[in-house]
């Protein structure tokens, strides 16, 4: 009981930081099933790489080379 309130603590106190997160994702079109947002993939995970890195993760990006979309 005690860690629930330290979690919602940390969540209210750090609310306009996790909007402002959410809004920056979703403003990223990243629909895999759509070739024509190829680019906005990319983006998207560049920015969680980003996000990752600043949390002190270690990423690494590899080329997937070119995919196909079947319809």
């Amino acid at each position: 009981m005690y860690f629930n309130l330290l979690l919602y603590s940390h969540v209210d106190a750090n609310k306009d930081k996790y909007i402002a997160a959410l809004q920056e994702v979703i403003a990223i079109q990243s629909v895999s099933a759509w070739p024509q947002k190829r680019d906005e993939v990319v983006k998207m995970v560049t920015w969680t790489k980003n996000r990752l890195e600043k949390l002190g993760a270690e990423v690494e990006l590899c080329d997937l080379g070119t995919q196909v979309c079947y319809s």
